[in-house]
């Protein structure tokens, strides 16, 4: 499937939900595409090949429960009344029925990026 641009992805969100902080969204867009693009993968290989085949693996299920679809982060955006209820229901999106082994990939990246 085709997503947006990036930068149109996070100005269709700004549209949506203008009372959210630029930056949040943006934040969140650039990290569900990068999530997006591993899980397709159209990343290039040789940026995980350090990682053991396990590691590789489990980076790969875990990307696939970040990769929203723009109408996931859409619905995410309308429920939220500010950046930190929109980065509380982000992170429940991601990590709602992830594995246990999802789990620990997803959970120091998302605070990485401060979801």
């Amino acid at each position: 499937m085709d997503y947006p641009p990036v930068d149109e992805e996070i100005a269709l969100l700004t549209a949506v939900a203008p009372r959210l902080p630029r930056g949040t969204l943006a934040g969140s867009v650039r990290l569900v595409d990068y999530c997006r693009r591993l899980a397709a993968g159209s990343i290039d290989p040789a940026t995980i090949a350090g990682l053991s085949h396990a590691s590789q693996e489990a980076l790969r299920q875990a990307s696939r429960r970040a990769a929203l679809s723009t109408a996931e982060l859409l619905a995410l955006a309308r429920a939220s009344s500010d950046g930190a209820e929109y980065l509380r229901l982000l992170r429940i999106g991601i990590l709602d029925g992830a594995s246990e082994t999802a789990r620990r990939v997803l959970e120091p990246v998302l605070l990485q990026h401060e979801v």
